[in-house]
């Protein structure tokens, strides 16, 4: 009998083992092995060491890739799209922009394992102390929509540092929800609704 014979592949590219990479570490997180990421692009273990010598390594090149890619667009976003919004807009807008952002290419799956890394974080603390130095800019950012919400009168409940803890309790349950449906309309419709309790909240105690 003969020998199947497995189809040729081509080959592989430095940029589709960081995207396998990607894909492994969203699922297992950094218990993901060199060899569940060349295996998931028909690659021989030695030919992936050619290009990434350890895990931590290639790990460390994904995950900074990814950080660097978020707070880069959504900076530009506030910069270009939100610099002369109203406040309402902005934390509107800059809501469903995050909302859109987590959900292509499974990266909420892969953001929600960064916390997850335990003593590995030991090995990629450089890179996460500039993903919170990124996040704390992000922080001040929205911090100065609200207020600038309050300044004008758009924004009369609680205090400018009620709202951020609120609105980044929103931000976070809804990204939850992209992980408890695959179904696009489900989500959409969950996220909707969660922005219109959040709007309704402030409108009825007098703001926005």
């Amino acid at each position: 009998m003969p020998i199947k014979k497995e189809p040729a592949v081509g080959p592989v590219t430095k940029a589709e083992i960081e995207q396998a990479a990607f894909r492994c570490f969203s699922e297992k997180g950094y218990h993901a092995t060199m060899a569940d990421i060349s295996g998931s692009v028909h690659l021989k273990a030695q030919s992936l060491y050619s290009h990434f010598p350890n895990k931590r390594l290639l790990f460390e090149k994904v995950i900074r890739d990814e950080i660097n890619c978020y707070f880069s667009e959504i900076s530009t976003y506030c910069e270009s799209v939100l610099s002369k919004s109203s406040c309402h807009i902005r934390l509107k807008k800059l809501y469903f922009f995050t909302m859109e952002y987590f959900r292509m290419h499974g990266r909420i799956r892969f953001w929600r394992q960064i916390p997850l890394l335990g003593r590995e974080a030991l090995l990629l603390s450089p890179l996460l102390e500039a993903m919170k130095s990124s996040e704390k800019a992000l922080t001040q950012r929205v911090r100065c929509y609200i207020a600038e919400g309050f300044a004008s009168g758009e924004l009369m409940y609680g205090s400018a540092d009620e709202v951020l803890l609120l609105y980044q309790c929103v931000i976070q349950g809804s990204l939850d929800s992209l992980l408890l449906s695959s179904d696009e309309a489900v989500r959409d419709g969950m996220q909707a609704r969660i922005w219109s309790a959040f709007e309704k909240l402030l409108m009825t105690s007098g703001g926005m």
